[in-house]
Formats: C-alpha cells, sequence, structure tokens
C-alpha cells in the first residue's frame, strides 16, 4: 500500500485480515527522513516514489518467498491517491488499484483546491505557466496507459481534493472500457470517518481485492 504511516483509518490490521501481506512503503517525499527528504518531490510527485514503492515491491517478493508475484495490489489514499492513480499510467504488474481521495489532474485541482497557494511549488508549474514537469507529473497526461482495474473512492465534502479530482479518473477508465468502480460518500469530507461509512469503504475495497487477487 502506498501511504506515510499507521491511522485508524488505514488500518493494517484490516488489510491484513484476510491473509494479505499489507505493507507501506517510506519512499521520497513521506516523513522517515527529514526535511529535505520530504521536499525532495517538489515538481516530480510521480518520479522518485513510483520507483521506492516499484524496488520495494521487488525487495519483498525476493525477501518472502511465499509472496504470490502474480497476485499484488497498489492502494493509496489523498498524496497516496494521486501515486495509485500515478501508477496507473506507469505500470501493469498490479492486478488491482485503489485510489482515494487522490489529486489526478493537476489543472482542475488547481481549479478548486481550498489551498491554492502551495501547488506551484509542489507541481512545478500552473495551467497558465506550464512547466515540462507539470506535463510529466500530471497522471492525466498518462491516462492511455491506464489497463490496471481500479476502485476510484471520492467524497463530496472533501475540499482538499475535491470530487471531480475522483470523477475524471473514474470517466477517464471507463471511457477505455478498463474494469473499474466508483465508490461516493455525499456525506465525507477528505477522510471517511462516520463508523458506518467507515465499514462499508472496508467492504468496498476488500470486495474488490478479492475479485482480483484474490
Amino acid at each position: 500500500m502506498i501511504g506515510d504511516a499507521w491511522s485508524p483509518r488505514w488500518n493494517a490490521h484490516v488489510f491484513a485480515a484476510p491473509g494479505y501481506v499489507a505493507t507501506w512503503v517510506n519512499r521520497h517525499g513521506s516523513t522517515g527522513y527529514g526535511e529535505k527528504f520530504v521536499g525532495s518531490i517538489d515538481a516530480a510527485w510521480g518520479d522518485k516514489p513510483f520507483t521506492d514503492v516499484m524496488l520495494a515491491t521487488d525487495h519483498l517478493l525476493k525477501k518472502h518467498t511465499f509472496l504470490d508475484a502474480t497476485r499484488t495490489a497498489a492502494l493509496g489514499a489523498s498524496y497516496g491517491g494521486y501515486l495509485a492513480s500515478w501508477v496507473a499510467g506507469h505500470t501493469d504488474r498490479f492486478k488491482a488499484i485503489v485510489c482515494h481521495a487522490g489529486v489526478t489532474d493537476f489543472d482542475t485541482q488547481f481549479a478548486a483546491d481550498s489551498a491554492v497557494y502551495w501547488l506551484d511549488q509542489s507541481t512545478g508549474g500552473t495551467p497558465w505557466k506550464k512547466s515540462p514537469a507539470y506535463d510529466a507529473q500530471n497522471p492525466m497526461t498518462h491516462a492511455a496507459n491506464f489497463k490496471t482495474p481500479t476502485l476510484v473512492i471520492h467524497n463530496e465534502l472533501d475540499y482538499r481534493v475535491p470530487v471531480a479530482q475522483g470523477l475524471q479518473f473514474y470517466a477517464a477508465l471507463q471511457a477505455q472500457g478498463i474494469p473499474s468502480r466508483l465508490v461516493y460518500f455525499p456525506d465525507e469530507n477528505h477522510w471517511v470517518l462516520k463508523p458506518q461509512n467507515s465499514v462499508f469503504w472496508y467492504g468496498e475495497v476488500h470486495t474488490w481485492l478479492k475479485r482480483w487477487v484474490k
């Protein structure tokens, strides 16, 4: 899975309960090695973290021979959701992807983010001042490469990553005939906080993994 740290909203025990091996990758941009490491992905959101995820996957498969390389999945939320959509456009090694509340298109994220001030540095440009990095690191630039069955989850009250991000990712998958499912919560924000919604969320994720991985 693609994530920064343990959270009750992404509980490794719940992911592992059906028999999966769940892992988090301390990739570039995460908080494991100081501020410089966190900032190392500015204007390069996809490249280094993607390489880290691929190397970590290879390492785990080599170290733990009981793992099945033909049945792996990538899951992420928030920035991890961005990285999940980036993975979708750069490899088909995973059998399933789950993208929750991920930035999938820089142009529309600029138009709707509640805190637009941080995006110029992070993405390497703006919709009116595009740079090679801005276009290259935008997941929708690579939409033609989408192949992996993907579960897209997004929430109506999400003002950090507005719901249009999930809708257009799902639309790009559907338009290309890629197996995909959209789960939409009209009453949640960037997180799924209501207990019954959380139960439903995990049920949808496990159903998707069971369909494509187990």
